[in-house]
């Protein structure tokens, strides 16, 4: 490990032990294995130096993110319009199939429609068709 990664490491651990602690000393008695694992931490917390970062790798770091940023926002700006594309295409496509068969529909409607008037019209015309004539006496 970079000596950064270790410093870091040993101040969590050393800020974490004394976190856990400080609540125990509070609320038990005083003894000396617990005294000796504070004084421990904090020689340890004490010991270790603040670490930052220097002014070149952060601007680097920046520049790196926000290009980065860049370029998936454009990609995923692409990709946002290529799927409304394929959505356009197929609302058109289900708007087609939509219509044509709203129109089979109406047809075969139409087209019982018809065979029901005309049984109703051939009904009528059976029926009077069945009718007895009416005699008419010819007198001379």
């Amino acid at each position: 490990m970079r000596e950064p990664a270790v410093v870091e490491m040993l101040s969590r651990q050393a800020d974490q032990l004394k976190d856990e602690l400080e609540p125990m000393l509070e609320h038990t008695a005083t003894t000396p294995e617990t005294m000796r694992l504070m004084t421990l931490a904090q020689q340890v917390k004490g010991a270790l130096r603040s670490v930052e970062p220097r002014p070149e790798f952060v601007a680097d770091l920046k520049s790196r993110l926000r290009t980065e940023g860049l370029r998936l926002r454009q990609q995923d700006t692409q990709t946002q319009l290529h799927t409304v594309e394929r959505r356009r295409a197929f609302t058109w496509l289900a708007a087609g199939v939509g219509g044509m068969l709203c129109v089979a529909g109406m047809a075969f409607m139409g087209a019982k429609a018809a065979t029901a008037l005309t049984s109703v019209l051939a009904g009528w015309l059976g029926w009077k068709a069945t009718q007895p004539m009416p005699v008419v006496k010819l007198t001379k």
